[in-house]
């Protein structure tokens, strides 16, 4: 899992961040398939939820993903993008 590996979380901070996620968060089931991310095929699943859900904006690191920079009237921008939205 990318927090675990990639910030270097641990399974405490893991677990009390993924609750909070978990009651906030909605489960969909994708309608469809996507294809289009050909470089990166496990990155349309991300794409499949975010219509599925009729998400606002998908917010990524994932370059494959930046690099679209929207599907379907979807935003998709950075964690550091999002946060200079809030502020």
């Amino acid at each position: 899992m990318v927090l675990l590996d990639k910030f270097s979380w641990n399974e405490s901070k893991l677990d009390q961040v993924l609750s909070v996620l978990w009651s906030k968060g909605e489960m969909v089931v994708p309608a469809h398939r996507v294809d289009a991310v050909g470089d990166d095929p496990d990155d349309n699943r991300i794409l499949e939820c975010a219509e599925s859900a009729n998400a606002d904006v998908v917010v990524s690191g994932d370059r494959h993903l930046l690099r679209l920079g929207s599907y379907k009237s979807i935003p998709i921008i950075s964690p550091r993008e999002l946060i200079d939205r809030i502020a």
